[in-house]
């Protein structure tokens, strides 16, 4: 076989290939298959304020030391599932929020109650723009760690042509002063 004939076999078997290859996504089409329907939006964004990821309750009085935290608490993971209306006029959002406690010298009566909050700065100073949740807890037996998921639901009025970044939602423990200090003491360094 000449370099030309050769060139010419080679030709036809890649035509041969492409002729197959469109036969097939045309019975593929014709099999009623269609594009899929767009993807809805992604949640709105959820932000951990780094000063209210920790919590270290101290007992009663003066002292700040190992022997006076009564527990600490860290804000270890989240997850968010959203539910778009049909119009996308409001999410539902499901959030679950996980908690890891770990019992403190001064806890003497193995008992634990913290709260934390939900915030969306869009909707201040209306109530839905900030909830306050409460937790109590035990730490059983000899268990000196508690881990805790928390489930909050939130629904979100959409504004039409608005951006999903203008709705970020902030989760944390809610502290005291005291408690926003020691974080930002122990977050300098």
């Amino acid at each position: 076989m000449t370099h030309s004939h050769a060139l010419v076999a080679g030709l036809f078997r890649r035509t041969i290939r492409a002729a197959v290859v469109v036969a097939l996504g045309g019975a593929v089409a014709a099999c009623g298959l269609t594009t899929p329907k767009k993807p809805p939006p992604p949640c709105p964004p959820i932000l951990v304020l780094k000063d209210t990821a920790t919590l270290t309750k101290m007992q009663p009085g003066p002292g700040r030391d190992i022997t006076d935290v009564v527990f600490s608490g860290r804000l270890t993971d989240f997850r968010a599932e959203c539910k778009f209306g049909k119009d996308l006029s409001e999410v539902e959002i499901r959030l679950n929020i996980a908690f890891v406690l770990n019992r403190g010298p001064a806890n003497t009566d193995r008992k634990v109650r913290f709260d934390y909050f939900v915030a969306m700065p869009r909707f201040h100073p209306l109530p839905q723009g900030k909830r306050i949740f409460g937790k109590s807890g035990e730490f059983t037996g000899n268990r000196t760690r508690l881990g805790t998921v928390e489930e909050v639901t939130l629904t979100i009025p959409l504004q039409k042509g608005g951006k999903l970044d203008e709705y970020r939602i902030f989760i944390g423990f809610q502290l005291n002063e005291q408690e926003i200090e020691f974080n930002r003491s122990r977050n300098r360094f």
